[in-house]
């Protein structure tokens, strides 16, 4: 009887690391296959917001090319003209590195939209880090 105890709590012992085992490696494969559809996902998800934000990018990019040459009576005239090019710009703004407070400062906005008083553009974090890095061409994303 002892025997037949000794033989049956070994199997157990057996069948238990085997089954152990068994977990461990699901655990880890189903990890992996998740780890590859969330990493193929956020690839899926970042080619759509590069496809989606391209073409505003791209209008943004050539209006920034020619505004300057533009006279400055006319530029919120091509701001809302380009603005109504794709439906996925709520906002084009042009504004100089001097604050808008300033006399030779000034931001113009292709819709009605007037900042606070106090608003200064140059201010604005991202406006500090295009300026640290040279970049004349800021594009600014809000998610509505």
């Amino acid at each position: 009887m002892q025997i037949v105890s000794l033989c049956l709590s070994l199997v157990f012992s057996i069948s238990a690391v085997f089954l152990a085992i068994t977990v461990i490696g699901f655990s880890r494969i189903i990890e992996t296959s998740l780890r590859s559809i969330a990493k193929l996902t956020i690839q899926y998800i970042d080619a759509d917001i590069r496809s989606i934000l391209s073409s505003p990018i791209t209008i943004t990019k050539a209006t920034a090319q020619m505004i300057e040459s533009v006279p400055q009576e006319l530029r919120k005239t091509m701001l809302e003209k380009v603005m109504t090019t794709d439906p996925i710009i709520p906002q084009m703004l042009y504004a100089t590195v001097v604050s808008r407070l300033e006399p030779e400062g000034y931001i113009l906005y292709a819709t009605d939209y007037q900042p606070a008083d106090d608003y200064d553009q140059t201010k604005r974090t991202v406006i500090l880090r295009s300026s640290k890095t040279s970049c004349f061409l800021t594009i600014t994303v809000f998610v509505l």
